[in-house]
């Protein structure tokens, strides 16, 4: 989401290190500063695809799951996962019911951020959503 280029070498290093640690990862310029990056960890991948939403060089950078299918031009590009937290809810609807409930309300909800006993009682409430990054 920049028009000033990006190369392909500095996100390789830069993102590799976080999303893959311990075996790295390939980047290579498509063109138009889109990207494909080669994971060589599956959680490498979930983390990229997950827990953005990302930056690279003061940019957002927008990531989408490679479907072999489809064409560069068939990829969108402006769904970008962010959460959002909730605050003075009181403590016994700080769950995932009241989360679904909210997020419903809110928009594109993905998911509430609570325990595996489906409750998160603290300052907030934190709610996961797939956001429009801009316009088609």
């Amino acid at each position: 989401m920049s028009d000033k280029p990006a190369h392909a070498e500095a996100m390789e290093e830069a993102l590799g290190s976080v999303w893959c640690p311990l075996r790295g990862l390939q980047c290579k310029d498509m063109g138009e500063n889109i990207f494909l990056f080669t994971f060589h960890q599956e959680s490498g991948k979930r983390k990229a695809l997950n827990d953005g939403p990302w930056m690279f060089s003061k940019s957002l950078l927008v990531v989408e799951d490679f479907v072999p299918s489809k064409t560069l031009s068939q990829y969108d590009f402006r769904t970008v996962p962010t959460w959002i937290r909730i605050f003075s809810l009181p403590l016994g609807d700080m769950n995932r019911t009241t989360g679904e409930i909210l997020g419903a309300e809110i928009g594109e909800y993905m998911e509430v951020d609570v325990g595996e006993d489906g409750l998160e009682p603290g300052k907030f409430l934190r709610l996961r959503f797939g956001s429009i990054s801009r316009s088609p």
